[in-house]
């Protein structure tokens, strides 16, 4: 089984507060970054873009303006870049041990998405596998200080089939959030509560729901949860349960929203 061409890939974008943009550029295996104009928009290179990133970098991931974290798809082990990032002048140093891997040496996991928990300690990152199916989430405490990841002693948890896209809510009702996977082999989406203090994983109730003939991306607000079906041409939308994380389709949904969907947000008012 190959994922590589299944699964609706594509670069990630990420940007931070203080004015730098970082794009992946999956096929030169780089992360490109530039400081941003915040009057114009304009971008200009940071001192020594592009920089390596590893085997087919697919998604980044910041905490906050420390650090930046990329998934590299199709390194053997699965493994994840990370970086300092140089708050001055938005320029990247690998961190020491990096790229930190996400399963055996030639098992080609094939990490796609990725999620920063809401309190920052916790990076979650959807292995869809690229060789064989692997569906699964890998999760790593991250050190404060220094960026290093470190896998949790649960880890990896099991999702649907193909997970390609995650959101994460955080939640103001107790120390949790809610992780959702848009698993896009099986078009169903994996829910699960986020320990904010343990970082582990626990299936909601219900899960994983099905979504339709395929869901590829997810958009996630306090209430409400968007699964783009890219077969159907439809988006899905459900309400999140505040206590639970469960998922109850909206009524009227599917809504029918174009052909080939894949990446989904949530704008904020």
């Amino acid at each position: 089984l190959s994922l590589h061409d299944a699964l609706p890939i594509s670069g990630g974008l990420t940007a931070i507060q203080d004015g730098f943009l970082y794009a992946t550029d999956l096929n030169a295996g780089t992360v490109a970054g530039f400081q941003y104009d915040s009057s114009n928009g304009t971008l200009t290179p940071v001192p020594g873009s592009p920089f390596p990133a590893g085997n087919t970098p697919v998604q980044a991931a910041q905490v906050g303006d420390q650090f930046l974290y990329v998934s590299d798809l199709n390194d053997s082990a699965g493994g994840i870049s990370a970086f300092t990032i140089n708050t001055q002048n938005g320029a990247l140093t690998p961190i020491s041990g990096s790229p930190f891997p996400t399963g055996a040496p030639g098992s080609f996991p094939g990490p796609s998405a990725m999620v920063v928990s809401s309190n920052s300690n916790f990076l979650y990152v959807a292995l869809a596998g690229t060789a064989n199916a692997n569906n699964q989430i890998a999760a790593f405490s991250i050190n404060p200080t220094t960026g290093s990841l470190t896998a949790l002693p649960q880890s990896p948890f099991t999702t649907g089939n193909g997970p390609s896209q995650m959101a994460f809510l955080p939640t103001t009702l107790g120390p949790q959030g809610f992780l959702y996977t848009a698993n896009v082999q099986d078009g169903t989406i994996s829910a699960f509560t986020a320990d904010d203090s343990t970082g582990a994983l626990t299936p909601v109730s219900g899960s994983p729901y099905v979504a339709g003939a395929s869901v590829a991306g997810l958009a996630a607000s306090p209430y409400f949860l968007y699964a783009a079906d890219p077969q159907a041409e439809t988006i899905t939308a459900y309400t999140i349960d505040g206590n639970t994380g469960a998922l109850s389709p909206i009524p009227g949904s599917p809504f029918s929203a174009g052909y080939a969907l894949t990446l989904l947000t949530v704008a904020s008012p």
